[in-house]
């Protein structure tokens, strides 16, 4: 019955199976490989950006050091490295965690140290989970695109420094109109009578 089915519906605009297999026409089958070669998950992207760019307004805002700037790139080597060319020494690391007393101890005492940092850090710890999340979400993206994990590792490295990078621009336009007046006061002109 499936070959009298195959042999009748050639090429009109019907899926059918055969034995719990899926069949396509070849028209379909091709606009679908078409597709996937040509989409980027640039919405994530910039997400990703913009998240980056947001949390370095954070860290301008509370006049970061180098230092902090420094462990914020680290911070985001990290977890590039983490979701993307680490990710299965991680999730074996995490699942080893949880086969003995030891380990449960350990992730409570995590949990119980992320839950006073998010309550004393609100702020920081906030922004350190967008961080995480938009990660997360760029790098599901990147896997659904078959990205390969040293690529994906690239691209979001390169992301994330971009933003980083891009939240400067206000500061340095900022710092650079200040310093066209000389002190960064405004210039104060006086009346001659």
């Amino acid at each position: 019955m499936g070959s009298q089915l195959n042999n009748g519906l050639r090429g009109k605009f019907v899926v059918y199976t055969e034995a719990g297999k899926l069949f396509f026409p070849s028209f379909m089958a091709k606009q679908q490989s078409a597709s996937k070669t040509l989409t980027l998950p640039w919405p994530s992207w910039v997400l990703m950006v913009a998240a980056y760019m947001t949390y370095g307004g954070f860290l301008h805002q509370r006049g970061m050091s180098n230092l902090g700037w420094a462990l914020s790139t680290v911070f985001a080597l990290i977890l590039a490295t983490v979701t993307t060319i680490g990710w299965k020494l991680c999730r074996r690391f995490i699942l080893l965690g949880f086969q003995s007393d030891l380990g449960y101890f350990l992730m409570a005492l995590v949990l119980a140290s992320t839950a006073v940092a998010a309550v004393t850090q609100f702020h920081m710890f906030a922004s350190i989970a967008l961080l995480v999340a938009v990660s997360l979400l760029v790098r599901v993206d990147m896997v659904i695109a078959n990205f390969a994990n040293g690529v994906a590792f690239l691209i979001m490295v390169f992301l994330s420094l971009l933003g980083l990078g891009l939240s400067w621009v206000p500061q340095t336009l900022g710092d650079s109109s200040h310093s066209s007046t000389g002190s960064g006061n405004p210039v104060q002109h006086q009346r001659i009578d």
